[in-house]
């Protein structure tokens, strides 16, 4: 019993997360929402607060997320895809993620193509969105994903431009396998934020 449970402890830490924890330091933030009751206001303490992070010795990288890997389950949304017809028999979805610039990077995310989210991708800018490669195989098979425009299924706002693809991050569980997963700007979508509150992830 005992070599058992070794040979699946082995087997754990064998597993290819799709992130590092090495140098890696998270942190929950939680706004009240008397103090910050506007999107806006939570968009503009976050931009300050990670300025004011990377600036200390030592950072190198500092973002935040809407939920950190391995720590709750994400839920899922449905999408319409530009140029699919609706099929009732179909449910095209995916994991949401709402994330800052600096995410990505601070526990090593890797993009298997395109970019991830950047500064530059304000409230004001064109509305766009990070996929995985799991969803990027499901929806757009043989096919770069980059530059494909989908919006979720109850939004009534313009389509959002896929960016980039990244790498598949086990995000529920170790031992199950990566979900189709889709990361949004924190600055366009703060309102569904989850009342402001995103924990840090700082190399």
């Amino acid at each position: 019993a005992a070599g058992l449970l070794a040979q699946s402890l082995i087997a754990l830490t064998r597993i290819d997360t799709g992130f590092t924890t090495r140098n890696v330091l998270t942190a929950q933030v939680q706004l009240p929402v008397a103090t910050y009751p506007e999107p806006q206001q939570a968009v503009m303490f976050y931009r300050a607060l990670l300025e004011r992070v990377r600036s200390l010795p030592g950072v190198e990288r500092a973002g935040a997320i809407r939920i950190l890997p391995l720590t709750r389950t994400i839920g899922d949304w449905s999408i319409t895809i530009e140029g699919v017809p609706n099929d009732p028999r179909v449910n095209p979805n995916g994991d949401w993620q709402i994330a800052t610039a600096g995410y990505f990077e601070a526990p090593g995310l890797e993009m298997a193509e395109g970019r991830p989210i950047v500064v530059s991708d304000r409230e004001d800018s064109q509305p766009v969105v990070v996929i995985n490669e799991t969803m990027a195989a499901r929806y757009w098979p043989g096919q770069s994903a980059v530059g494909k425009r989908f919006h979720l299924s109850t939004d009534d706002r313009p389509f959002m431009t896929i960016v980039g693809v990244a790498r598949d991050v086990r995000h529920n569980a170790l031992v199950e396998e990566p979900r189709a997963e889709m990361y949004v700007p924190h600055a366009q979508w703060a309102a569904q934020a989850g009342g402001g509150g995103a924990p840090l992830a700082i190399r």
